[in-house]
């Protein structure tokens, strides 16, 4: 009996053993990826403005089968065809820096496989913009005394000229958001395509119809590499059921080899 009872305290700390050891297996650096891209960037201000280059690097954690963080640092140019300030610049230097936070749609409805050949996931979070500042002037090139006076009048011609000053460099906080869709070479590689939405305040400063909250599209194709392969361990559990039947099990071989003692004391005792 004290056999039976040491198999079964073993098969119990076996089960709780497992757990421990499945949990310790996913460590802080598994599922640590790097990726790229390049593709192009456009301006939604008063009409699509004429797309630029745009590349991107990014670092980033799948912390579960669903969700994921990562920083993306993005630069090359944005352009601003001609508005009515009478403001001109194409192609003007940026970079940009993106905080995601990665919610991948296949495992949030169900399909928890890693290893499935197509990925759909969402980001977005926080960003910042780096460019010079610009500041900008209408001048009046006119002669005489004006009288701005409202409801006055004057024989003299004004005709506008507008300038724009670039100086400095300044960072703009905002949003973005975008739509992910990778194919998985290998548990490592993955390709990218991503489209990436956001507003901010406008890189062109008062040459922008927009300053204060311009919208940008990106759209760019790319590559992620996961150091290791993808390396999820869900909380083991132990199976309940399957416990209790080889509890049930042992009670009953417990229970006959008590009472195959008893028949044995009984005769015993009657051979006596």
């Amino acid at each position: 009996m004290k056999y039976r009872f040491l198999i079964l305290s073993l098969l119990l700390a076996g089960a709780n053993v497992a757990t421990v050891d499945a949990q310790e297996k996913q460590k802080a650096s598994d599922n640590i990826f790097i990726g790229g891209g390049v593709g192009a960037m456009t301006v939604f201000n008063d009409g699509l403005n004429s797309p630029t280059l745009n590349i991107n690097v990014q670092v980033g954690k799948y912390l579960t089968p669903t969700w994921g963080i990562r920083g993306v640092a993005s630069a090359a140019w944005q352009s601003l065809e001609k508005q009515n300030t009478g403001y001109s610049n194409y192609c003007k230097k940026f970079g940009e820096i993106n905080l995601d936070a990665m919610l991948n749609l296949n495992s949030l409805f169900g399909n928890k496989n890693v290893n499935r050949a197509v990925d759909v996931y969402l980001f977005g979070g926080p960003t910042m913009n780096i460019a010079t500042a610009v500041d900008g002037v209408v001048v009046y090139n006119g002669g005489g005394d004006i009288d701005l006076t409202p409801g006055t009048t004057t024989d003299i011609t004004l005709t506008p000229e507008s300038y724009f000053n670039s100086h400095g460099v300044k960072a703009r906080f905002g949003v973005t958001v975008g739509l992910g869709l990778g194919y998985n070479v290998s548990n490592k590689l993955a390709i990218t395509l991503e489209g990436r939405f956001g507003v901010t305040p406008s890189i062109f400063g008062n040459g922008s119809d927009c300053r204060k909250a311009e919208s940008t599209g990106r759209l760019n194709i790319g590559a992620i590499y996961t150091f290791g392969g993808k390396k999820f361990v869900s909380n083991a559990t132990v199976d309940q059921d399957a416990i209790n039947r080889e509890v049930n099990r042992y009670r009953s071989e417990l229970a006959q080899a008590q009472a195959d003692l008893a028949n044995a004391k009984n005769a015993l005792a009657n051979a006596k």
